[in-house]
């Protein structure tokens, strides 16, 4: 899949979730792309797939640091090996390919050690 193709497939996956009109929602964007979508646009072309998902996954994980500031709780450490963050999350969508995005990305926060104050 080339770069066209891969960025229309992500344009196009926050569409197909949509909701009634009448119906909460939590959570938007790429995050809400199963892991098993995601290895298969990984596959097709690693670094876009990479540079998009990484992107929305550093925001997501910058948020829950923001919430955990702000909630009075230590945040976690976002700038520590950048390559095992990547690699824990690959290994997270390789165990639960039904999962979405958003819980690999959670997963990888918990897993990231405390900032202490």
């Amino acid at each position: 899949m080339n770069l066209r193709a891969c960025l229309l497939a992500l344009a196009i996956i926050p569409l197909a979730q949509q909701s009634k009109a009448d119906e909460a929602i939590a959570l938007v964007g790429v995050g809400t792309t199963t892991c098993s979508e995601y290895a298969t646009m990984y596959k097709s072309d690693p670094t876009t797939a990479d540079t998009v998902f990484w992107t929305w996954v550093q925001g997501f994980l910058s948020g829950w640091n923001t919430a955990a500031m702000k909630k009075g709780e230590a945040p976690r450490d976002l700038g520590k090996a950048p390559e095992q963050q990547v690699q824990s999350f690959h290994s997270y969508c390789d165990r639960h390919p039904l999962s979405v995005v958003a819980q690999a990305a959670l997963d990888l926060y918990m897993s990231l050690p405390e900032l202490h104050r």
